[in-house]
């Protein structure tokens, strides 16, 4: 039958279709009208008589007295903002709160639950529409909203899809306003309605994103796969094809999923000052249920392990604590001890740092060889950050390590999970088997950003074979991750694909013959050259016309790779003296270095300093100068350009460009390497020894980017085009006066401005600018 013109609307293409799902998944529909007799006042969020009764229900030995406590700390939460009062309740929901009551032993105290985790269907589901909240000012009435045991757990925003793309732009400003996220919504919305809830859906029927409260609108992501099951196998069991809607719904609000996103996959990250609310992504979510499920599952406690790679800039940190907290979490695993191993004592900072901001419970740092094996010889229930070299050979006896020594068993428990960051890198080949014997029963897991290459088989002996994988083009499709576009510059003087001789002819073309033949002495490998200060002068002279002009207007910020620390001091001294932008030198120190080097060192607090000072976009400090530090698990994501003069190759290159990659804000729609060293020029030979479909679309050159200009300068264009005269400026503002085209004609000029922003300076931009 075929769809009348008058059901082309909100309400048949997104809502109904919406709740439809949820009551096929077990959710109870329930009119508004019936709901409102349960409550006292449209103030009221929460269902008391079935919160109550959920309680009863999940804690026996209740009594009304603290039935009433406990729905009294859910419904009367004393938080000053939502976003406190959201934190709290979510720790209320998830760990119980305790409160004392004599059960036939004494008064004490007893954990009350608010939901039952581990059976879904010990709890009350319900679904209702056009739920009526009153703020301190005003109404607002969400279309859909998902309660569990009276809680509302999820709100859902419903838009007309014939409204083009704005319909997403739209969803979320609802969400926004509902919540009074911003001083300009304040009275507008009723943010009470969101102490409680989880997820958050703007969807259109055809589309559907998600975020929780307080999310900003750049992160409400698309959720592609209905895990368990496959979209084909979703399909079967609805009878037709799902649409994207379906499938987030289902991801996300299938009882099973919900109850295990509310408890596994939330974080309160500590970002400057405030705790932020992070929620997992979809290749998370099921990189970690993957794990579990072999873990669990294995034939032997030696196939438990594998490898999961997810690229660079698609949140591995988080992934790791999320497979940490499920662990420890699980009784089948018996207080199970996590190992948490990276190869550098940076990165071990870095990601203990992660676990200690998003509040995971008691990580040990083992900071020595003697501290890890004290920690690994009673491990029960401890979460331990170690680096690699901490397995180095050591004896039993507890001194240094000798040739052919047997490094000793330190546990034979099988319930210890060693998580490996970085796990291709080449120092594990040396060190995976002192692990092995240091822990002969424990479950190995490897995490790693870039894929592992064609002839390295010692990681899958070590790890297994992959568990998850998430290559650069599906974190790049899924806005987890920006494009990375690179344009080479000054091919004069570029290292790779012309001759020493030639470079060096033109750095120094202006000296006579005899000055020449002296400097080309001091100058006569390919590391000099490239140091070469005249060198090094016109590249900085680009440099700084390049990111005065297209890089600091949008206010990001680079980093500047050479090729030694010697080059990088040359670079810093150069960017002074021709009055750069603000930059600061991060390389490593020796105690034996020269004076010219010993200059630029930095202590520790002084290189973090600086780090913090670059990660915010309102300091003047725009350019990091580095050589061998800052390339990898180094996350700034107001840095949008590298310029590059160093010959990276292989898991080096591809973790470097990954400085890029992390989206910020609106304007941020791509990174960018400046390629001033020629790497660009041989980038198949770079990274030759992975798979060609694994590194697909790591780097692009940006003339791609001409076509997709074209195209969206038509479709910006095409709003005008019954207009006789393109110059009347009045009869063209008057075509954008209705609200939909006028938003259809913002998003269309939007990305074709993001084009420009790429293409620019090319040349070949210049035909579309006014």
């Amino acid at each position: 039958m075929s769809t009348k013109t008058t059901d082309w609307d909100e309400l048949h293409l997104a809502e109904n279709p919406a709740v439809d799902l949820l009551e096929s998944l077990g959710y109870t529909y329930i009119p508004p009208e019936e709901l409102e007799k349960e409550r006292e006042s449209f103030k009221e969020t929460v269902l008391p008589e079935r919160l109550a009764a959920a309680l009863q229900h999940l804690n026996p030995w209740l009594d009304e007295t603290n039935v009433t406590k406990a729905t009294k700390a859910v419904t009367h939460v004393p938080d000053a903002s939502l976003a406190e009062a959201n934190e709290t309740l979510y720790t209320s929901l998830t760990y119980g709160i305790a409160l004392e009551q004599d059960r036939g032993d004494g008064r004490k105290s007893h954990t009350v639950r608010f939901l039952d985790f581990d059976h879904p269907d010990r709890n009350e589901l319900i679904v209702t529409r056009q739920y009526k909240v009153l703020g301190s000012k005003k109404h607002i009435i969400p279309d859909v909203v998902a309660f569990v045991n009276g809680l509302p757990l999820a709100v859902i925003e419903c838009k007309n899809p014939t409204i083009g793309d704005a319909w997403k732009a739209e969803a979320v400003k609802q969400l926004h306003r509902y919540q009074e996220a911003g001083s300009k919504w304040k009275g507008q919305g009723a943010p009470r309605l969101f102490e409680a809830a989880q997820i958050l859906v703007g969807t259109c029927g055809e589309r559907a994103v998600y975020g929780t409260v307080g999310t900003p609108a750049r992160f409400f992501l698309e959720w592609k796969e209905p895990y368990p099951l496959t979209v084909r196998h979703l399909g079967e069991r609805l009878g037709r094809a799902p649409t994207p809607q379906d499938i987030l719904l289902y991801g996300l609000l299938e009882p099973h999923n919900l109850l295990d996103v509310v408890r596994n996959f939330v974080v309160f990250e500590v970002e400057g000052g405030q705790a932020v609310r992070k929620m997992t992504r979809y290749r998370q979510f099921i990189a970690v249920n993957k794990a579990m499920r072999r873990i669990r599952t294995a034939r032997k406690p030696s196939e438990r392990g594998g490898i999961v790679w997810h690229t660079q800039g698609s949140g591995k940190s988080l992934t790791m604590l999320w497979l940490a907290l499920k662990l420890r979490r699980d009784e089948a695993q018996q207080q199970p001890t996590v190992v948490i191993v990276t190869d550098r004592t940076k990165l071990d900072r870095q990601i203990a740092g992660v676990f200690t901001a998003c509040g995971f419970p008691n990580p040990e740092r083992a900071d020595s060889v003697r501290a890890l094996r004290r920690i690994l010889e009673h491990p029960t229930g401890k979460t331990v950050m170690t680096t690699i070299q901490k397995f180095q050979e050591i004896t039993a006896a507890g001194g240094a390590g000798r040739r052919g020594a047997v490094h000793p068993t330190l546990s034979e428990a099988a319930n210890i999970f060693v998580m490996v960051d970085e796990a291709h890198r080449t120092q594990y080949r040396s060190l995976a088997a002192n692990m092995r014997q240091a822990l002969p029963n424990a479950c190995f897991l490897g995490f790693t950003g870039t894929p592992i290459d064609k002839k390295d088989r010692s990681t899958l002996r070590t790890f297994g074979p992959y568990i998850d994988t998430y290559t650069i083009e599906q974190a790049v499709h899924d806005k987890a991750t920006v494009p990375i576009f690179y344009e080479s510059r000054l091919p004069e003087l570029q290292i790779i694909g012309t001759t020493i001789d030639q470079v060096f002819d033109h750095v120094f073309d202006d000296r006579s013959k005899d000055e020449r033949a002296a400097i080309k002495q001091r100058f006569a490998t390919e590391q000099a050259i490239a140091g070469a200060p005249r060198r090094i002068e016109v590249i900085c002279l680009d440099l700084i016309d390049h990111f005065k002009n297209y890089i600091a207007p949008n206010r990001f910020k680079a980093q500047l790779v050479a090729t030694s620390r010697h080059t990088a001091v040359t670079y810093k001294e150069a960017l002074d003296r021709l009055n750069g932008p603000e930059s600061a030198l991060i390389m490593s120190a020796d105690h034996n270095d020269e004076e010219r080097l010993a200059r630029w060192h930095l202590r520790k607090d002084e290189q973090d300093q600086a780090i913090e000072r670059f990660k915010d976009q309102n300091d003047p400090l725009s350019i990091l100068v580095v050589c061998d530090m800052l390339l990898t698990g180094f996350d700034a994501r107001v840095e949008q350009v590298m310029y590059l003069d160093a010959p990276l190759k292989e898991h080096t290159l591809l973790q470097a460009i990954a400085r890029v990659n992390r989206p910020f804000g609106e304007e941020k729609t791509y990174g960018l390497v400046v390629d001033y060293w020629g790497v660009s020029a041989k980038l198949q030979e770079a990274l030759a020894i992975f798979s060609t479909t694994d590194v697909q679309g790591a780097l692009t050159p940006n003339v791609d980017e001409l076509p997709r200009l074209q195209s969206r300068h038509a479709a910006a264009m095409k709003f005008f085009q019954n207009v006789e005269a393109p110059d009347d400026l009045d009869t063209c503002v008057r075509v954008l006066e209705p609200s939909d085209v006028r938003a259809g004609f913002d998003l269309a000029f939007r990305r074709f401005s993001q084009s420009m922003d790429m293409l620019l300076p090319d040349q070949r931009a210049l035909a579309y600018k006014a």
